[in-house]
């Protein structure tokens, strides 16, 4: 769903003032190395597994 979309939607039900947006500079591009080293995480979970 595109922010424009939301944003309609929103102020359609008078909460258009909840809405929270970011730039560019608001975000920072990783390698894998680099998310697991400063995400720390337990262990990866395969989200493209079919369930069994």
């Amino acid at each position: 769903m595109s922010i424009e979309r939301v944003r309609a939607y929103f102020q359609a039900q008078g909460i258009a003032d909840r809405i929270l947006e970011f730039d560019v500079s608001s975000a920072i591009e990783l390698t894998i190395p680099e998310l697991e080293r400063y995400a720390k995480p337990a262990a990866w979970v395969d989200v493209c597994k079919s369930a069994q």
